[in-house]
């Protein structure tokens, strides 16, 4: 039988807390409310990636 290690728990150790926030909830809030919403092509995770060629170069081109 092989022993398994399981994630603790909680936030990870390796990363910190982010600074808080120097204002008031009501303040932050007004602001996250009141900006426009960012277009589709704004968000990181719809930006299209280019796929890596694999190595060994390209076989079906022959």
């Amino acid at each position: 039988m092989t022993k398994t290690t399981t994630r603790g728990r909680g936030r990870p150790v390796e990363k910190p807390m982010p600074d808080p926030i120097p204002d008031t909830p009501e303040n932050v809030a007004r602001a996250l409310l009141t900006t426009p919403p960012k277009g589709e092509d704004e968000w990181d995770y719809l930006k299209e990636r280019e796929i890596p060629a694999p190595p060994g170069g390209d076989s079906s081109a022959s």
